[in-house]
């Protein structure tokens, strides 16, 4: 598949910490790169946030979560693992409010993960605003509407109107390094697994037609960058 294409050939073409650190006038806002993550010492694409004087925040764009990295785990990233489309969805549930109003609770927040760490959940593309997906999320095992665990009505939910479709789309690799963007069209219905989440108004999914491309790119990945053995 794509994505573990692109990362099987990552980790072979950055083997035993191989690869260029980013140069200096490179490194600011917008540039992608290849970075380690600490939690588990592996190499994945990003995207550079923010640049501090030995670090620099990194979002690691196919998942969701950020970091603060250190410059020499920074690295450039070449074309080749380029042009895979980012494949970390950012996502909201629809119509979903906080209990008390304002913020999130901690509570609430424990409750999003109980129903979506780790589980194949079906999510119904509603509209994309602002390069957020609106979803309607369901358990297709369970049957549990997830939307409807945070404050959606049922009503609400199906009165909702379709807007204007968003046909797929991936725009070109930019000489300023922008890696393609993947488009999802709204009134679409995908299985996907939740990446990475903040609360239930901001989170990440990836579909999971994209998990054997993502697999062989976080091999390709490693053995590009990282004195690692390919993942199993």
């Amino acid at each position: 598949s794509k994505l573990t294409s692109v990362m099987e050939g990552i980790a072979s073409f950055y083997g035993s910490g191989g690869g260029s650190s980013v140069p200096i006038a490179n490194l600011k806002t917008g540039t992608a790169c290849v970075a380690r993550y600490s939690q588990d010492g592996n190499m994945y694409r990003g995207i550079i946030e923010s640049v501090n004087s030995a670090s620099a925040v990194v979002l690691f764009c196919d998942y969701g979560n950020k970091e603060d990295v250190p410059l020499d785990e920074i690295k450039e990233i070449s074309s080749e693992f380029m042009s895979l489309p980012i494949q970390g969805l950012m996502c909201r549930l629809l119509a979903a409010k906080p209990q008390h109003g304002g913020s999130w609770l901690e509570e609430e927040i424990t409750k999003f993960t109980s129903l979506t760490e780790g589980k194949e959940l079906e999510a119904h593309i509603i509209n994309k605003s602002n390069m957020v997906y609106e979803v309607v999320l369901k358990d297709p095992e369970t049957g549990i509407n997830i939307n409807e665990q945070f404050g959606a009505r049922t009503e609400e939910l199906q009165a909702t109107v379709l807007k204007a479709q968003e046909g797929p789309s991936c725009g070109l690799v930019l000489p300023d390094q922008k890696y393609c963007v993947q488009m999802v069209a709204p009134a679409t219905v995908e299985k996907v697994q939740v990446t990475w989440f903040i609360n239930p108004e901001q989170f990440y999914c990836q579909m999971q037609t994209s998990q054997l491309a993502i697999n062989d790119m976080m091999n390709a990945i490693q053995a590009a960058y990282c004195s690692k053995p390919p993942l199993a």
